[in-house]
């Protein structure tokens, strides 16, 4: 199917077909792509829709690259740190939130 409505054609994707049970129509899942459950950023597409021509690609970073001031990786986890027992939290750290609790 081509895109009729724009000054550029390209191939919508062919993906998810139609979910509802008696072809009655379509939702936004009808688009999704398979999911990609993964720690880290093989993780980006964990919930993810085709991209539209010319969108960039997901980022290579994750929160885990962003950790605050103080928090240290630990040795042995200097590439594999995407998961909590990578990190050594700050000697004063008292968790506030029921996240930081978990």
């Amino acid at each position: 199917m081509s895109d009729t409505h724009s000054s550029s054609t390209y191939e919508l994707p062919n993906i998810g077909g139609n979910p509802s049970s008696k072809a009655e129509g379509t939702n936004p899942g009808s688009f999704a792509l398979s999911p990609t459950i993964q720690a880290g950023p093989e993780g980006a597409r964990t919930f993810a829709s085709p991209d539209t021509p010319g969108m960039p690609a997901p980022s290579e970073k994750t929160a885990w690259d962003f950790m605050p001031e103080g928090w240290t990786k630990k040795t042995g986890f200097e590439t594999d740190y995407h998961r909590a027992e990578a990190w050594q939290a700050p000697a004063d750290f008292e968790p506030i939130t029921q996240l930081e609790s978990a």
